[in-house]
Formats: structure tokens, C-alpha cells, sequence
């Protein structure tokens, strides 16, 4: 701490003249320089006396800004700027340590935050205390994150949030406040939610590209007790998710390689002499076998289509466990759930050009979801690892859902050719109020992808003239946008936008460097989305001479 002021606050109340209170009151305003200088001389100098690593303890008695007010033991007030982010509190009683003193200024620093800090739990647990609430570290911390959000800390408002808290044993008490003053419903599946977008781990790609993985692990153990059962439990979780529909109208690929086509066919009875044995199959026996054969070797067949064909044949024969089995671990039937799963749970940015394409797959997303945890539920397997991530991406929906009653948000898990990206598009216009002729509009587009790495998109839009800047993580994707911008800049162009863009590399923090270079940092969705909507209030804080 820097001191940047002294001056003397005790006056006499005995045998004191009437021009003596005069000069005193004189030197307080500043009126007289002469006079000021001699009081902060005579006064000050027991201070600037004070020798490095010797220790002063005073109260904390006003905090303005980075400003704080301490009354020392000798009654003498001292207001110091803070150097470093400590949390002091009025009323607290602090130690400090002299740093140095070179005669003009004194350099003060805390004597020992531990202690530092159980002095301002002290002034915490008088609140919890005058609430009728008991002292636990949880309540400590519940008051702190109510004062960091500018709650009010009475007594009713302090109970309620501990009634809250203690409902919800493993949230802390920043979910709690939080989830209170964005006016989110109080459950378990938004607390946990809550807890996902603080972590960063929210992202519905990241969420659908494990689900293949855990679909055939479900249907492969419970192939071990009862095959019959497994065959449904398939049969039902796909038609939940939708995963034997193909949509019309749309192109259709193949995704199997050459090896998983022959792999696929040879398990199924049509490679292998007497290989049929092995399923139950016949061939030709209703055709179904014959048109599963063709639609695995066709390059343009739909996974669903396949899929359906599979289903059709595994429900109608019998199949032993150690085939069914076998089937499971197939690494063609793998790739064939991963694309019917990135089809249905991700979007094409191709539609998303329709006036309601995100509010409709958001609410098929939702529906299916829900479905296929009901679908488990039934079976006995809600606690699989299926049946939570499905939940996971079910509350993750509703979760998205509740923010947006307070700001314009919405998560893009995206499908492309060659790779799925995670994006999230967030606009600053305020809720429910109508943009105004001329008004700017402005975006933020966030895009995590393999082959661009992060990418920031700052869009701003005036009626129909259109800035944007990209903000990339390296030189080499720099040179890469730079080359392809005329390309997104014609197709705006021909639908009548005046187009600007600027582009720069992404200049990291000191602190976050260490991060960056493990690949571990990611937006910060509440950090840069959700508290660039907090209003800024300036705090006025004050303090009384409780002696008057």
C-alpha cells in the first residue's frame, strides 16, 4: 500500500481554546498550507519513525474504490491505496508489515493474509450470525459471493440462500447466487448445468461424439444377460433418437470404407461359406438380407437406411450373444452411429439460413433426448453412461433455454465435411426491446475447430453495412483468412451488404499464457458472454465516527 495521505483526526475535548479549534479545523480543509504542513510534521512523525519489517495494526473503517481508510491504535487515520487485490471489509481489524520508508512515503503490505482473512471472516460470521445462520465455511462463502454479485446480505435475503445452499450439498455457493440472479430454475439438472458452462464443459459436439462409444457398450453388456432384450433396448433407443430415419430430400453418403463394407457383409452371412450358420439367416429369405447386402455395398445409401436394415434382421432372427456381440464391437456399425448421430444432434450451417432452423432442431434435440432417457429408464439402465450424457444434452437444452430469458444466446454444435465444430453465437442487443431504424447491431461469434484452431468473430451491423473482425490464434490462419475473405465478402455482397472486415492475431493475457500453450483455455462463456450484460453500479460505501 502506497500511503498517500496523512492527517490528524483526534482533537482535544479539554482545556482547548477557541483559536487553537480554529487552526485545527483549518488544517483539516486544507485552507492554510502553512498550517497543514506543520500538524502533518508534528503528527506524522512517529510513522515516518517506523523502520522496514516493523508492524502497525489498525481498522478498517472506509473502503472507496481502490482507496481504504485505517484507524490506527494511536487514533491517528491513515488512507492508503491498495497495490494488490486484497478483499478488506469495514470494521475488519488488519496487520501490516512496513515494506519501506524512505521518509516521504511508506510502503505497507498485509502482516499475513491468513490472518487478514480471519479477520474479515469474523465481520461475515456477525452477518450469519445476526441471520440466524449457522458459521460454516459454505455460509462464509455463500456471503462473499452474495457481496461479489451485489446482493443485498439482510437477514431474510441471507436465509433464504442458505436454505438454498443446503439443499444442494455438492454445488458451491457461486451456482447458488448465481443461478438466483439470472432467475434460473433451482434444480438439479440446472445446477449441474450451471456447473457445465462455468467448467466449459457444455459443448453438445463434445457431448454427441462419445455417444457411439456408449450406445454399443449398453447394447453389448445387456447382450450378455438376455440378447432378445438387447435387440429391443437397440431397437427402441434408435427409433428414440431417430437414428433409422433419413431425411428427405437430402443427399446421401456412405460412410463405410471398403474394409467395413466386407467386414459388415461377412458378419451377416453373404462372405463366408456358411457364414449364415453363424446369425440364423437364410438368404434371400424375404429379401431383407439381400437388400441389406445392396445398400451396404451403395455409395450413396443413408446410414439410417442401412442401420433400419440391420434392426429389421437382428429383430426377426434370433441372434445368438457372442454374435450379437460381435456386432457390437464392429467398427462399420460404429461409423454408421456416428454419422445417423451427427446428422441428428448437430447442425448444417447450410440451414441455418431458415427464420426458425435453430428453435426447431433445439426442440427436436430436446425431444429425442428425452425420449431415449425414457427409453432407458424403462430398461433399467438410467444410470448408464448413455442415459446421462442424453440427460446431459436434454438439460444442456433447457439450460440454453432459461439464459435466453435473459440474453440472446445460443450454442452452434456444427457438421461439417471434413469435421464437427463447436461454436457459440451471442448477441449484444437488449432483451425483449425492438432494434431501432440506423441502431448498430453487434455479435460475437466464438468457433472452436481442428483444422482453424479458435476463432473470435466480432460482427457489427448498421442497416445493411456490415464489419466484421476476425480474431485468430495464429499467423498461419491470419494468411489463411486473408486468402479466402473475398469469397464471404461476394456472397454478402450479393445479398445487398456493404461488407468491411479487419483480421488480427489474438494477443494473450501473462496469466493465461501457461494455459493457452497446453490447449487447455477455451471462451470463458460467463467471463465473456454472460457479465458483459451485468450493469455497472458504482458503490458508494460509508463510514461513521461511532465516538460522536
Amino acid at each position: 500500500m502506497d500511503i498517500q495521505r496523512i492527517y490528524h483526526t483526534v482533537q482535544s475535548l479539554k482545556n482547548q481554546k477557541s483559536e487553537t479549534n480554529a487552526a485545527n479545523t483549518q488544517n483539516q480543509t486544507g485552507s492554510s498550507e502553512k498550517a497543514g504542513a506543520q500538524q502533518g510534521t508534528a503528527l506524522s512523525g512517529k510513522l515516518f519513525g517506523l523502520m522496514p519489517g516493523q508492524t502497525v495494526a489498525g481498522n478498517i473503517t472506509d473502503i472507496r474504490g481502490s482507496l481504504v481508510e485505517i484507524m490506527l491504535s494511536n487514533n491517528q487515520s491513515v488512507t492508503a491505496r491498495l497495490t494488490e487485490n486484497f478483499e478488506y471489509v469495514i470494521g475488519q481489524r488488519a496487520m501490516f508489515t512496513v515494506k519501506s520508508n524512505d521518509g516521504q512515503q511508506i510502503v505497507l503490505v498485509p502482516k499475513d493474509r491468513t490472518s487478514m482473512e480471519q479477520a474479515g471472516n469474523l465481520v461475515l460470521s456477525r452477518i450469519l450470525g445476526e441471520a440466524g445462520v449457522e458459521v460454516t465455511d459454505r455460509n462464509l462463502e455463500l456471503i462473499k459471493s452474495m457481496m461479489k454479485e451485489q446482493i443485498p446480505i439482510d437477514a431474510q435475503t441471507v436465509q433464504r440462500y442458505a436454505k438454498e445452499l443446503a439443499l444442494f450439498p455438492q454445488a458451491d455457493a457461486d451456482t447458488i447466487v448465481g443461478l438466483e440472479k439470472y432467475q434460473i430454475p433451482l434444480n438439479q439438472e440446472m445446477v449441474t448445468q450451471y456447473g457445465n458452462y462455468k467448467n466449459n464443459e457444455y459443448q453438445i459436439v463434445e457431448k454427441t461424439s462419445v455417444m457411439p462409444e456408449e450406445m454399443l457398450h449398453l447394447f453389448s453388456e445387456v447382450a450378455q444377460e438376455d440378447p432378445e432384450d438387447a435387440v429391443m433396448l437397440w431397437n427402441d433407443v434408435m427409433e428414440a433418437l431417430e437414428l433409422t430415419t433419413a431425411e428427405e430430400g437430402k443427399a446421401a453418403v456412405n460412410p463405410l470404407s471398403e474394409e467395413q463394407k466386407r467386414e459388415l457383409l461377412a458378419l451377416f452371412g453373404n462372405q463366408e461359406e456358411g457364414a449364415e450358420e453363424l446369425v440364423g439367416f437364410q438368404k434371400g429369405e424375404d429379401g431383407q438380407l439381400q437388400e441389406l447386402t445392396q445398400l451396404i455395398e451403395a455409395e450413396d445409401s443413408a446410414p439410417e437406411e442401412i442401420l433400419k436394415k440391420m434392426q429389421e434382421l437382428a429383430e426377426h432372427q434370433s441372434m445368438p450373444k457372442e454374435h450379437l456381440s460381435k456386432l457390437f464391437k464392429n467398427s462399420g456399425l460404429h461409423t454408421l452411429l456416428r454419422s445417423a448421430l451427427d446428422e441428428k444432434m448437430l447442425l448444417d450451417p447450410r440451414e441455418l439460413e431458415g427464420e426458425r432452423s435453430i428453435s426447431n432442431f433445439y426442440r427436436k434435440l430436446a425431444e429425442r433426448t428425452e425420449k431415449a432417457q425414457k427409453v432407458m429408464e424403462e430398461y433399467g439402465k438410467g444410470e448408464s453412461s448413455l442415459a446421462k450424457t442424453t440427460s446431459e444434452v436434454n438439460g444442456n437444452v433447457k439450460f440454453m433455454g432459461a439464459m435466453n430469458e435473459m440474453l440472446n444466446y445460443v450454442q452452434l454444435p456444427l457438421k461439417f465435411t471434413e469435421e464437427n465444430a463447436h461454436g457459440d453465437l451471442y448477441v449484444y442487443t437488449k432483451k425483449n426491446l425492438m432494434r431501432k431504424k440506423g441502431e448498430e447491431l453487434t455479435a460475437l461469434l466464438h468457433l472452436e475447430m481442428d483444422s482453424l484452431g479458435k476463432i473470435d468473430v466480432m460482427i457489427r451491423m448498421t442497416d445493411f453495412r456490415v464489419h466484421t473482425d476476425f480474431t485468430l490464434e495464429s499467423e498461419e490462419m491470419l494468411d489463411f483468412i486473408g486468402e479466402h475473405i473475398e469469397e464471404l465478402n461476394e456472397r454478402l455482397t450479393k445479398k445487398g451488404y456493404q461488407i468491411s472486415n479487419t483480421m488480427q492475431v489474438k494477443k494473450e493475457e501473462n496469466e493465461t499464457e501457461t494455459k493457452k500453450k497446453s490447449g487447455e483455455s477455451k471462451i470463458d462463456f460467463f467471463q465473456d458472454i454472460v457479465n458483459r450484460d451485468k450493469k455497472k453500479v458504482k458503490l458508494t460505501r460509508f463510514s461513521f465516527d461511532v465516538r460522536a
